[in-house]
């Protein structure tokens, strides 16, 4: 029995280290590729210019969201680029409100879907890419109801596409930093991903997941797939095939949108649990076969990608280190010691708190941030008791609606 528990502890500490391995390996990096990455700083686009002015379609799913949908049209309609080069097109998706009368009211295209059982965003991405006429848009832009666009947005990428991408995901910055207490963390893990890791990767050659907004096709992809993925995370399923078939997501950090983060508890709840049991679903089935591809074509590109899905958040694999600790502790006060895990633990905790401490700075975060810290602890128990509660779900398929309540 000892053997066994030593056994399940090593195991536990080996996957963690790996993990907080990881996202260091990203921040040792970063100083030797600083040269590199100044020109992909966010607002910092290159003076080349592009060969040509693509035609871009902005395409954005709505289902019901008449309070919060005119910010992401009018930032649509301000982005920097040849109005005659740009359409945007809002899919009104099972909408019971007034969302396509302040689509059409604003003189942008509507296209409205009814369906009683197909319902949701992939289902609505599957729609729109079959009925329209793909010959009329060189490229792409998925963004969400809630969005406000950057000017540079199509500039930066048209540059992208313009260097050979076909798949670009750009900054997702979060709109209401100041409104709580959550909104003001969320910003700096947000720093810690898109900053460091992301753009590194994008200098390494790695692949970029998607994260279902401010996400940039080119035709060609859209030509050959539509959208072909409806699992609950389908920016993640979309990834994980479109890696599967050899393409390269990449990043883009002088494109730039943001989006409405929850500013309560409660208010996350669905939206997380959906993410933790839509990754569980995508990692079951993709992983494996990500895996097989990097064997066979020798890449580090499937395998980055497979470890991508695998990678516990910042508040989970602290969350998972923590409880790992108190497990080797209590352990060792049973008389069942083990010093090594003890000490391992102990400084992946260290370096994980330390990654945060860089993400406050990088972030430039507020004195009102830095006043936030005391919540962590709350916010570590929330997500660990969301996760497990998403993971006892984890069968449950149907799409639910985040409730974003806005301060007033």
């Amino acid at each position: 029995m000892r053997l066994i528990v030593h056994c399940i502890l090593v195991l536990n500490t080996v996957c963690i280290s790996l993990f907080v391995m990881y996202h260091l390996s990203f921040i040792v990096l970063h100083p030797f590729l600083a040269g590199r990455l100044a020109s992909g700083k966010k607002r910092g686009l290159n003076t080349t210019i592009p060969s040509r002015m693509r035609r871009f379609a902005i395409v954005i799913p709505a289902h019901d969201e008449e309070s919060i949908i005119r910010e992401a049209l009018e930032s649509a309609k301000a982005i920097d680029y040849p109005s005659d080069k740009v359409e945007i097109i809002v899919i009104a998706d099972n909408c019971t409100d007034r969302t396509a009368e302040i689509v059409r009211s604003k003189g942008i295209r509507c296209e409205e879907r009814t369906d009683d059982v197909l319902h949701g965003k992939p289902y609505a991405l599957e729609w729109l890419f079959r009925i329209i006429d793909l010959s009329r848009y060189d490229a792409f832009v998925i963004v969400d109801a809630d969005t406000r666009i950057d000017r540079n947005f199509l500039p930066a990428m048209n540059e992208k596409l313009d260097s050979g991408a076909e798949i670009v995901q750009g900054y997702f910055g979060i709109m209401n930093p100041e409104d709580s207490w959550l909104t003001r963390l969320s910003v700096v893990t947000g720093a810690i991903k898109f900053h460091l890791r992301y753009s590194c990767k994008t200098i390494l050659g790695l692949s970029c997941p998607l994260m279902g907004n401010g996400m940039c096709f080119d035709r060609g992809v859209i030509a050959r797939y539509g959208w072909n993925a409806f699992s609950l995370t389908e920016n993640w399923e979309y990834y994980s095939k479109l890696v599967c078939d050899g393409y390269v997501p990449t990043y883009q950090g002088c494109a730039v949108i943001y989006s409405h983060a929850v500013i309560r508890l409660r208010h996350g709840e669905v939206q997380r649990k959906r993410w933790v049991r839509g990754r569980m679903q995508t990692s079951l089935k993709y992983v494996p076969k990500l895996l097989a591809m990097a064997v066979k074509r020798k890449s580090l590109v499937p395998l980055d990608a497979a470890i991508e899905l695998l990678l516990p958040s910042h508040s989970m694999l602290l969350n998972w280190s923590l409880l790992t600790l108190f497990l080797s502790l209590g352990l060792g006060y049973a008389g069942w010691k083990f010093p090594a895990a003890d000490l391992v633990l102990t400084v992946n905790i260290g370096i994980q708190l330390a990654i945060f401490a860089l993400g406050l700075v990088m972030s430039q975060a507020s004195a009102k941030t830095w006043a936030s810290l005391p919540m962590v602890p709350i916010f570590l128990a929330w997500r660990l008791f969301v996760t497990i509660k998403a993971v006892f779900e984890r069968r449950k398929s149907e799409w639910e609606k985040t409730n974003r309540i806005l301060k007033p």
